[in-house]
């Protein structure tokens, strides 16, 4: 009921400063998604991009091992295998110029159905591992958190032009920041959780290319992002990990590696 109460007071809260800052002529600090990663936080955040022209971001994953990537379950479809490599490095050079790039070799599922997590394995990769985080999601309600997606940076979330589409395939690792609350649960699924965007960054919201990215809290991943919700100040839906973590550790033992 605390958390319930806390999130009406952030909305009603919010709404009342970005009507303010509108009537002194003034937008949303930042529209749609977060700031830049300049200072290099999420260093463990991959991109799944076409292999072939026109290069098109598709999903973000995460390093959990030189070569298993945590991302979302739709992330891994045989059509996105067939057509994906994973760029780990160069993210603000175009598609075709880079060379820090990884195959996909094969994919692991949970065998729940309504889970949205997955794991590709990888050509190994020399970069910065991410940890995870075992606890309870439903301890985090109310606390901060952080994400990171490499999806569209554009309000439009399907038009785009072929020329815009280019012009975002070099786009760097975006971040955002909220508070994490729990989704409506007449929507979506109890074990998933949605994050309450700050007051000056009201409107970030996810966008195709997002999906499996990581939700951090204190450095440590708890969650991956699944899709958008369409509510007043809430941005992002994630599916969280904790339910999953002794599956996600059953295959990185499963490849060797020692947990």
């Amino acid at each position: 009921m605390y958390i319930m109460f806390k999130m009406l007071f952030i909305t009603i809260f919010c709404m009342i400063v970005v009507n303010l800052n509108e009537a002194r002529g003034h937008s949303p600090l930042r529209v749609y998604k977060g700031r830049p990663d300049l200072r290099n936080e999420f260093p463990f955040v991959v991109l799944f991009q076409l292999k072939k022209p026109p290069y098109f971001r598709s999903c973000t994953g995460s390093l959990i091992s030189e070569t298993l990537v945590l991302t979302a379950e739709h992330c891994l479809s045989p059509v996105h295998i067939r057509t994906n490599i994973v760029r780990y490095g160069e993210f603000t050079l175009p598609g075709n110029e880079t060379k820090l790039y990884s195959e996909i070799l094969k994919v692991f599922l949970p065998k729940a159905e309504t889970i949205d997590i997955g794991i590709a394995l990888v050509q190994k990769i020399s970069k910065p591992r991410a940890k995870l985080l075992a606890i309870d999601y439903k301890t985090l309600y109310g606390l901060p958190a952080k994400y990171a997606g490499f999806g569209r940076t554009l309000s439009d979330i399907y038009g785009t032009s072929l020329e815009e589409r280019y012009r975002m395939s070099s786009v760097p690792l975006q971040v955002g920041e909220g508070m994490i609350v729990p989704c409506p649960k007449s929507v979506i699924p109890s074990y998933r959780v949605c994050v309450v965007s700050k007051c000056s960054d009201r409107w970030q919201a996810t966008r195709q290319g997002d999906s499996g990215g990581p939700l951090v809290y204190n450095g440590d991943i708890v969650g991956v992002v699944h899709g958008a919700v369409l509510y007043p100040t809430i941005s992002y839906e994630f599916c969280m990990i904790s339910s999953y973590l002794e599956w996600i550790q059953g295959v990185m033992r499963f490849n060797g590696y020692k947990i």
